[in-house]
């Protein structure tokens, strides 16, 4: 149960939220279908050491074979004009990501680590890890913000996944379509990752997420009263569905205003030169999601 004691108390739920186009990005972790991301990024190179620049992207149009259309989703219009998409860099990401190699390693040493690991078991023969690989590529490009290479490697990790992982990259791709705002499409991504895994927390917050920018109020109010049910520490998940719980009692017009504020704010501190409050920097791994400080309050 997710009682709501007050107005009040309604109203700060409310208010404490970014807009739903703010709502942070999540990430399934391979790790957690039993990918080794360490070994392949460790391309036998000493601790410490790097690639000498220039780096080059791991674009994946590059490597492995054309993925089947059907199992790449290309009937969704989302990806089949993934060329006209666009959306802002996922920083949040970034630490995700270098965190798997080294959390001081440059953004693009991982990338081009990927890279040579491609080019690695392109000589060997050996397409086993290539399921990682797209993966991380996939998440290389929501970091700097190229929906087009990211959803080009996420049908390519879609194709060379094992099922009982597929819903690492099905993940990935229902966030990316989130964020360009083809909701639908993501809807329709994120239950075939549910057909995987039934039971991901993560998978059901980013129904959660897509629901309530649908306006699918209830909807979103199930997937996200699951996570905590699975997973009580999930505080985003427990403080979407106290939004969604609370939306119920406020007016349409309220919910303009509350949204113009949010938007003018942005705004004005971006015309600062300043961090928008209104899109803390937070991403979502598995039940768990990495919050500065700053941007929780007590629940």
């Amino acid at each position: 149960a997710l009682p709501i004691s007050t107005m009040k108390a309604c109203e700060e739920y409310f208010n404490q939220l970014p807009s739903i186009d703010d709502w942070p990005s999540a990430y399934l972790p391979i790790e957690s279908r039993g990918g080794n991301v360490s070994r392949v990024l460790a391309l036998g190179m000493l601790p410490g050491t790097m690639h000498h620049p220039p780096w080059t992207d791991p674009v994946c149009v590059d490597y492995g074979d054309p993925p089947s259309p059907l199992h790449a989703f290309d009937h969704l219009i989302g990806i089949q004009y993934r060329d006209r998409l666009s959306f802002l860099p996922e920083p949040q990401m970034k630490p995700i990501l270098t965190g798997m190699l080294d959390p001081d390693a440059p953004l693009q040493e991982v990338g081009q680590r990927i890279r040579t690991a491609f080019e690695e078991a392109i000589e060997r023969g050996d397409e086993s890890d290539f399921w990682i690989l797209f993966n991380l590529a996939g998440l290389f490009f929501r970091v700097i913000g190229n929906p087009y290479h990211a959803i080009e490697c996420l049908r390519r990790a879609l194709h060379y996944s094992p099922y009982a992982t597929k819903d690492v990259a099905l993940v990935q791709l229902a966030n990316v379509l989130r964020r360009v705002g083809h909701m639908t499409d993501a809807a329709q991504v994120a239950h075939a990752a549910l057909a995987v895994h039934a039971y991901e927390p993560l998978t059901h917050f980013t129904l959660a997420t897509i629901y309530a920018a649908k306006g699918r109020r209830d909807d979103g109010v199930v997937h996200a009263t699951y996570c905590v049910a699975v997973a009580p520490d999930f505080r985003l998940a427990r403080r979407l569905a106290h939004a969604l719980i609370c939306s119920e009692v406020f007016s349409d017009e309220e919910k303009r205003r509350h949204a113009q504020l949010r938007a003018d704010l942005r705004k004005r501190q971006s015309e600062e030169g300043k961090e928008p409050t209104g899109r803390p920097e937070f991403a979502c791994t598995m039940s768990k999601c990495e919050i500065p400080r700053s941007a929780v309050t007590k629940t």
